[in-house]
């Protein structure tokens, strides 16, 4: 195997296991409103999760402030299309609506550590804010 290929399979191997990882750290939470294709769920614990488009691909951010349209959150899935440094950093987002889903806007040199706060709220007053 060529020296690129070894780094290519490393990277790729590495970003799994770190997919894996996060998937076990989150296990404790259920989804209790929202879904994949609705752009947010709500966790058991009341934290926030909203997807936000970066350069055509997916993202989740763990909400900071804000709702799924608009707001700031911490990346909480690692990008696998794009090159940009964002995982676990703190990013700004705006323009979703129920059809579309936000765009990525700024970058803050700002890294989630564990015990950092993040919106905590119930379903109903999450809902209930959408439609206000």
């Amino acid at each position: 195997m060529a020296s690129d290929e070894k780094y290519v399979a490393g990277i790729f191997g590495g970003a799994i296991a770190i997919i894996s990882i996060w998937g076990l750290m989150r296990s404790n939470k259920k989804i209790i409103a929202g879904s994949e294709g609705m752009g947010y769920k709500v966790y058991s614990d009341g934290s926030v999760g909203a997807s936000i488009n970066v350069n055509g691909e997916k993202v989740w951010v763990l909400l900071k402030e804000g709702n799924h349209y608009e707001g700031k959150g911490y990346v909480v899935s690692f990008p696998i299309f794009n090159d940009i440094d964002m995982y676990k950093k703190l990013v700004k987002f705006s323009g979703g609506n129920k059809d579309s889903l936000p765009r990525l806007i700024e970058i803050y040199n700002e890294d989630y550590q564990e015990g950092d706060e993040y919106l905590i709220i119930s379903v109903e007053e999450y809902i209930e804010g959408l439609e206000n």
